[in-house]
């Protein structure tokens, strides 16, 4: 890992490729999140919690912490989907530290990271319900597609770079 990699937020909180030794922590924090959503651990669509180093880490993907204190309070991924396109994935951060502007430092890092990765194009797909998307547009992210899934309505989103 390069120093260049690092993000520093402010004098607690810092944004870093995730160390192999944290990805259960990856795991848990994302558990957290989809459970606020109201979804729940199917390890066969959620095998990317289990293995992140085997699904973001090929070619020019990663997986990555925001840290506080020490503390692993969120995460997020690049997924390498070829012919520069980067799908991000597993952002969230720990409730009781919302409202930090993390979430916000943490997509400048993703835009930053993911230009110096040589990508064009950004996928992402969040849930309606949960207001993202409109965040996700205040960055330049267009909707391309949405459908009903379950009681949500799944949004797909895009952005070029």
């Amino acid at each position: 890992m390069k120093n260049a990699d690092i993000k520093k937020i402010d004098a607690d909180t810092y944004i870093r490729p995730c160390h192999l030794r944290f990805k259960k922590k990856f795991k848990e924090i994302m558990l957290n999140a989809l459970s606020e959503s109201g979804f729940y651990y199917d390890p066969v669509l959620n095998y990317d919690l289990d293995h992140p180093e085997l699904v973001y880490r090929k070619k020019k993907g990663d997986f990555f912490i925001v840290v506080h204190k020490r503390r692993i309070v969120g995460t997020f991924a690049i997924e390498d989907m070829g012919r520069g396109k980067a799908y991000w994935k597993r952002l969230a951060i720990l409730k009781e530290y919302r409202g930090n502007g993390w979430g916000v430092e943490a997509q400048k890092y993703l835009i930053d990271i993911s230009k110096s990765k040589g990508f064009r194009l950004v996928v992402i797909d969040t849930l309606k319900e949960t207001g993202m998307y409109e965040k996700y547009q205040r960055f330049g992210f267009r909707i391309t597609k949405e459908y009903p899934e379950g009681r949500f309505t799944k949004v797909f989103m895009e952005k070029r770079l």
